[in-house]
């Protein structure tokens, strides 16, 4: 096995606009996001690695670290599990893969780490003028915003059945330095520069529901959508469309209301310069990707803090209610 790493992107600090609704008051909501050092980014380059269903990543003679990135249950597996996954090549079937990339997680799964880790270390081995195919495990077949992505962005990749192995000459991965919400500005911009904008200005405005979720809801948003019907606002749930449909959507909003939730990942497909609202909890100073997205896109970012339903609730997935009137008045200074 023989492993190169390169550095693609040195380091740097990425300075982001302030909301345009910014209150020094909810300060220790964005601070540690208003500037924030991204580490040098380098790509790792593996000879003769293999690639199972399970998204083990290994050689001859050892499984790699990367592994278990993000599953840290492996770690605790058996030897005897270890030496399974090892001994694979010998009874299952091997597809020969010049070049590859892993780039997945356990997380990939998700609308927004697929779109905002996934989609994103894509490009930036696009942009440094690697090519390969993308490894996927078959079940990625089920999920079907990956698959309409996969033919939007025209990325070449292979999916791998329970009995398959890939086998890669070269294989290309990024060590994970990278926090997820946190983006390379210019690649960001790269994605968006894909999506072929009608030649018309973006009229919409429109609202996300998270109604058929399970959790980071809002808790009376009858009375918030009865109130931005009122002014015109169109109400949809992303959760019953196809990819598709909701870039086209995108393509035509000017204004992205939703609670904090993957739907909002969807602003990569608005054109540059368009306004971005995100109903958040009080206390969430760990959930500024939208916010960083915002920027890095060049959208007006706006906040509201929502009321939790339960003061002890995590912010990650806590419900929240909305005050119709101070909600209202903020909407009414975006339009």
């Amino acid at each position: 096995m023989k492993i190169e790493e390169k550095i693609i992107y040195p380091k740097t600090i990425v300075k982001r606009n302030l909301p345009k609704n910014y209150l020094v008051g909810n300060k220790k909501i964005f601070q540690n996001e208003i500037s924030r050092q991204i580490p040098a980014i380098s790509i790792k380059v593996i000879s003769n690695c293999f690639f199972d269903y399970d998204e083990y990543l290994f050689t001859k003679s050892k499984i790699l670290r990367e592994s278990y990135f993000r599953r840290d249950w492996r770690k605790r597996t058996s030897v005897f599990r270890n030496l399974k996954v090892l001994l694979s090549p010998v009874y299952k079937k091997v597809k020969k893969v010049e070049n590859s990339f892993f780039i997945i997680d356990a997380w990939s799964t998700g609308y927004f780490h697929w779109f905002g880790d996934v989609i994103h270390k894509y490009f930036m081995l696009k942009e440094s003028n690697y090519e390969g195919k993308l490894l996927l495990p078959e079940k990625f077949k089920e999920i079907n915003f990956a698959v309409e992505s996969l033919e939007f962005f025209s990325i070449p990749h292979i999916f791998i059945k329970k009995r398959e192995l890939a086998y890669s000459n070269k294989l290309y991965l990024f060590p994970y330095k990278l926090i997820s919400g946190n983006y390379v500005e210019n690649t960001t911009l790269a994605i968006n520069k894909v999506v072929n904008f009608p030649k018309v200005t973006p009229k919409k405005i429109i609202y996300v529901s998270r109604s058929e979720a399970k959790y980071r809801k809002v808790v009376n948003e009858v009375e918030l959508i009865k109130m931005l019907k009122k002014h015109g606002v169109e109400i949809y749930n992303f959760d019953n469309l196809s990819l598709k449909e909701q870039i086209k959507i995108a393509q035509k909003t000017k204004l992205f209301i939703s609670i904090h939730g993957a739907a909002l990942t969807n602003m990569l497909f608005m054109k540059k310069s368009q306004n971005i609202l995100e109903i958040r909890h009080p206390d969430s100073d760990l959930q500024n990707c939208y916010f960083s997205l915002a920027s890095a896109l060049k959208h007006n970012y706006f906040y509201f803090l929502g009321i939790p339903i339960n003061k002890d609730s995590n912010p990650h997935d806590g419900n929240l209610k909305v005050d119709i009137e101070s909600f209202e008045n903020l909407f009414k200074t975006i339009i």
